[in-house]
């Protein structure tokens, strides 16, 4: 039996998806944060979705997503430390959209989907952890020599209770 006929509205069609995640050699790259949605993953878990950008190809894009859960803290702090912001060890109001126009360091390794090669973001990092300042790949560098130290950006977090509602992040 034939497949039916349809009349299909193709108006507001996006040409493609959200991200483009072109394949590019492994190794270090500088970024740029250019967006941030909300998420709920397949399981139902909430979170946010950060669209990440080369400084050197505006048409590729990478999504990176980051629960809201305890489990998940880890990979949120990191994003906010490799874009500059100063992260105390305690439950603070997270505004992510803070990190959009902020460069940051990241890790592209390969991945397969559908048959498929393509690079996903593995880590974030301080942009000063870059081995050199080139904008494009650079060698994979070992984190264990690396130090990471950061001074107080002017938009840093607040750390007073008195000017942060107490959030726990499994209720975000």
């Amino acid at each position: 039996m034939p497949a039916t006929k349809r009349v299909m509205d193709f108006t507001k069609v996006k040409e493609g998806g959200a991200h483009n995640p072109k394949h590019k050699p492994s190794g270090d790259y500088r970024m740029k944060v250019t967006k941030v949605d909300d998420h709920t993953s397949k399981a139902g878990n909430e979170g946010w979705v950060f669209t990440i950008v080369p400084t050197t190809d505006q048409r590729a894009t990478y999504p990176y997503h980051v629960g809201a859960d305890t489990e998940q803290a880890w990979k949120l702090r990191n994003l906010l430390i490799a874009a500059g912001f100063s992260v105390p060890k305690k439950r603070i109001n997270v505004d992510p959209n803070k990190l959009v126009g902020k460069e940051i360091g990241a890790t592209l390794e390969d991945d397969e989907y559908e048959g498929r090669l393509k690079s996903v973001i593995m880590q974030v990092f301080p942009t000063d952890d870059l081995e050199d300042d080139a904008p494009e790949v650079t060698t994979s560098r070992s984190s264990s020599t690396k130090k990471r130290t950061k001074k107080a950006d002017d938009d840093e977090f607040p750390d007073d209770d008195e000017d942060v509602d107490e959030i726990d992040l499994e209720e975000l």
